[in-house]
């Protein structure tokens, strides 16, 4: 099965441009502000349109911060459900993208055997 690259439709994994890491610092503001989104989240959770609002404005520093992302969509599409938004799913959704920035890339996948 071919990996489909929405950066690189024509291509392949292996021929999409890599993007850089993200450093440290960059990494350890994210995380404060995914911890101080989810605690608001926890204390706002009956109050709809303010949590919407917490939830809208740290959805774009993190893009400024962390560049845009499909990852932050896993983070936003939870938040917007009442009561799941409980879950700490911005901390969550900065540590994938914190895994997926510092882990090495993979060369090409091995050929299939005939």
């Amino acid at each position: 099965m071919k990996e489909i690259n929405i950066s690189n439709p024509g291509g392949s994994a292996a021929d999409a441009p890599a993007r850089p890491r993200l450093s440290w610092l960059r990494l350890g503001v994210a995380f404060g502000i995914a911890l101080i989104s989810d605690l608001l989240s926890v204390v706002l959770t009956f109050s709809g349109p303010l949590q919407w609002g917490v939830d809208a404005i740290t959805a774009v520093l993190l893009a400024l911060l962390l560049g845009a992302r499909w990852e932050l969509l896993l983070g936003l599409l939870p938040e917007a459900i009442p009561v799941v938004d409980i879950m700490p799913f911005w901390v969550m959704d900065v540590g994938l993208i914190a895994w997926r920035s510092r882990r090495k890339p993979q060369g090409s996948p091995p050929a299939a055997k005939k």
